[in-house]
């Protein structure tokens, strides 16, 4: 649907450069539309942090959801500035895990899943500690 839409944009016509110019300007119309996109999703990526109320689950599904937006555009983010936002980003009582994690693990090759799973187990530990305490 949207070739026939470009191809009757450009049908109209009669010179070839002008035809050229006006793909020029559609296309230049697109690309800052999209980098305006991205510009702006780069700046929620910034601002994010885990609520309070927030599980590992919630947070790290916001930020794939981010990252999946950014490849709907065309572009992508590096894995180690993924990881290292999320690890950056959690709550407070998160920190034990997250420096053991940036002391002893290579956060250069460590997929986003990995971080994510290493938090969750650390969130599952603290259930059941928190659980027993209650107890």
């Amino acid at each position: 649907m949207k070739e026939n839409a470009g191809a009757s944009t450009v049908a109209k016509y009669k010179d070839a450069q002008d035809a050229w110019e006006s793909i020029k300007i559609q296309y230049l119309g697109t690309e800052r539309v999209q980098k305006a996109r991205l510009q702006t999703l780069r700046g929620e990526m910034e601002r994010l942090k885990m609520k309070d109320d927030e599980t590992i689950n919630d947070f790290s599904g916001k930020i794939i959801g981010i990252v999946e937006k950014f490849k709907s555009l065309g572009s992508s983010l590096d894995e180690e500035v993924i990881v290292r936002k999320f690890l950056n980003s959690v709550l407070k009582k998160y920190l034990p895990i997250v420096a053991s994690i940036e002391q002893y693990s290579d956060l250069e090759s460590m997929p986003l899943e990995e971080a994510v799973g290493r938090l969750k187990s650390y969130e599952d530990r603290l259930k059941i500690h928190d659980e027993k305490e209650e107890e």
